[in-house]
């Protein structure tokens, strides 16, 4: 059932799996929404059912959910937990750091906010900000491609909280400024082509470059994680080491959140025969890396647009889709 999906792409890595698409709400074995679902939608969903979402998911969705859940076991385990910029969801202790490091520059983020939307750097936050943001340190030591700053886009599928399954999709995207990067002073802290990476914002820039051939992996400001592995092993990188940490860093922020996470789903769907996997979900981690090629986490995203708007899009999202299914139709 896609009838909640407004995405395309959906509907054709379904057809190309042999599934027939079902009426809406009526009958059918997977339900893929763009949104998040609800307590309700989930203790409704019938035996055979899946749905493409956990009910609790927005605690790390959300970014004062996340930020609070990994500050967490950060003070049980401060060496397991190195792997976020430090994240502020309260005035007093975000005032202390800030007391002790003057002249340090965060970004202030809206928690339900996405695509970048309302995303500031400043010196300086107010006590009625931290009501709705989150306030995170600023790495500003990132590494760079082509002179710019640039993140990741990992996809991660959970088919199971209960126990806790997890897969990491083996493409994703490389996202870059379309400015080149200058450590943020007073004459740039407000460009967010040279500080932010998102797409969404990047894409209204002139000097953006969209690569219409996907075997050209070293042009555009939309890669993939081919161009990524060559371009940190020119750097002496060890590249299967990088992705343990990678693997490392998900698990550890799932983690985080899987005992609610089970709470939540056997609360609404507490028979003994359920398998745990009624609900699957396809999160998109956003992941920054410092000079040293070290990755660290900016946050995680609960519904990660699967628009195409170029053939590299289409080439790592169908992947994505696909093994999805793949794995759940398995399970």
């Amino acid at each position: 059932d896609t009838s909640h999906s407004r995405y395309d792409l959906v509907r054709q890595c379904a057809k190309e799996m042999g599934w027939r698409e079902a009426r809406a709400g009526v009958d059918g074995h997977v339900v893929w929404h763009d949104g998040a679902v609800s307590v309700e939608q989930v203790t409704n969903l019938p035996p055979q059912k899946r749905i493409n979402h956990f009910p609790a998911m927005t605690l790390i969705a959300h970014k004062i959910g996340l930020a609070r859940h990994l500050n967490t076991l950060r003070r049980v385990f401060p060496s397991d937990y190195t792997f976020y910029p430090g994240s502020w969801t309260d005035y007093a202790s975000w005032q202390q750091h800030a007391q002790e490091n003057p002249g340090a520059v965060y970004m202030l983020k809206p928690s339900a906010g996405s695509q970048g939307r309302g995303i500031r750097l400043v010196h300086n936050v107010s006590r009625m900000h931290f009501e709705d943001c989150v306030v995170q340190q600023y790495m500003p030591n990132p590494m760079l491609v082509d002179g710019c700053k640039f993140d990741l886009r990992v996809y991660v599928l959970v088919s199971s909280c209960d126990p806790l399954k997890v897969f990491m999709a083996r493409n994703g995207l490389v996202r870059l400024a379309t400015e080149k990067y200058k450590a943020p002073d007073a004459s740039n802290m407000h460009c967010p082509y040279i500080h932010l990476t998102n797409y969404s914002i990047n894409k209204r820039n002139d000097k953006f470059v969209m690569n219409d051939n996907p075997e050209d992996l070293n042009t555009g400001n939309k890669r993939d994680f081919r161009f990524l592995n060559k371009h940190l092993a020119t750097f002496g990188v060890d590249v299967a080491d990088f992705w343990e940490k990678v693997r490392d860093l998900i698990l550890k922020t799932l983690l985080s959140v899987q005992p609610t996470l089970k709470h939540v789903y056997r609360t609404c769907l507490p028979h003994p025969s359920n398998l745990g996997n009624s609900c699957f979900e396809v999160l998109g981690f956003d992941i920054i890396l410092d000079d040293k090629a070290r990755p660290f986490l900016l946050e995680v995203n609960q519904a990660p647009s699967f628009s195409t708007d170029s053939p590299m899009d289409y080439i790592v999202k169908r992947g994505v889709i696909l093994e999805t299914m793949a794995l759940i139709c398995v399970e």
